[in-house]
């Protein structure tokens, strides 16, 4: 009986001894980790895409009826906003964890308006059709338009990646926080 009881004392005190050593080195781990390397990996952050549908007119030639042909243009694209996370800086003291990142810009690398997406509709009459290279400037020409709406006010596009850069960079750091506050702010 003795020797059961003190087995079964030396089992829980192994099994206690064990659980503690395991909770001292996991905790010091994460502990040691600094928070600037949760964004480390990341480099570009696309935080909102604006898709547009536009129309425009374009004429093409010079000769009426032979090759002059009046186009209403239809075409549909998107274009990207974003952060570079590499200019983020991150500081924290026991309430809370201060993450400060620049303004969202826009890709401009980003714009995209396919071919197969525009819709050139014919609104007059020629007798010759247009030859590829007009098709190419059309498609120029529509990404142009959309880079220039995506910079402006009223899009919104800039404003809208703003706040959600804040609410992903937020969620990035909600495991680490341990309950600290965190505050995002912009450069």
């Amino acid at each position: 009986m003795i020797k059961k009881l003190t087995t079964l004392v030396v089992i829980v005190a192994v099994a206690a001894g064990g659980f503690m050593a395991y909770k001292h080195f996991s905790e010091s781990k994460v502990s040691k980790i600094p928070l600037q390397t949760v964004l480390q990996d990341a480099s570009d952050l696309t935080t909102q895409t604006l898709v547009i549908t536009d129309c425009f007119e374009d004429i093409k030639g010079d000769i009426p009826l032979l090759t002059k042909n009046k186009y209403i243009v239809k075409y549909r694209g998107t274009v990207d906003a974003g952060l570079d996370l590499a200019e983020a800086e991150v500081s924290e003291d026991s309430g809370s964890i201060r993450v400060t990142i620049p303004h969202c810009a826009i890709d401009e690398q980003s714009v995209n308006v396919r071919a197969e997406d525009i819709e050139p509709m014919d609104a007059n009459f020629a007798i010759l059709n247009p030859d590829e290279k007009s098709v190419l400037e059309l498609e120029k020409r529509a990404e142009a338009r959309a880079l220039k709406y995506a910079k402006s006010e009223e899009s919104g596009l800039l404003a809208a990646a703003d706040q959600n850069a804040v609410n992903i960079i937020k969620s990035l750091f909600v495991a680490a926080a341990d309950g600290r506050e965190i505050i995002v702010e912009f450069k």
